[in-house]
């Protein structure tokens, strides 16, 4: 559940520093890791293992674009979820 949880994190904010990087500024962000998209939202304790890499999510969501990051089904992320398994490995 560790590894799982941190490539999630990981991939998300990749993912948006991507997009950021790159130009968009109108981004829909999906992942069905319900608990990564809680933690990103609500944020963690300095204390948390992933807090660094949560607070940095945080600070990019913070810069002058609209994100919308959800929760969606696994069924419908079915790539995105093997990605992450393989990245956990």
């Amino acid at each position: 559940m560790q590894n799982i949880l941190f490539a999630e994190i990981m991939t998300i904010w990749y993912g948006l520093e991507l997009c950021w990087e790159r130009g968009f500024r109108k981004v829909l962000c999906c992942s069905d890791s319900l608990l990564s998209v809680n933690l990103i939202k609500e944020g963690v304790t300095a204390h948390h293992r992933l807090a660094n890499e949560i607070c940095c999510i945080r600070k990019l969501l913070a810069n002058d674009w609209e994100v919308i990051l959800t929760h969606t089904l696994r069924e419908g992320n079915a790539c995105a979820d093997v990605l992450a398994k393989l990245g956990a490995i």
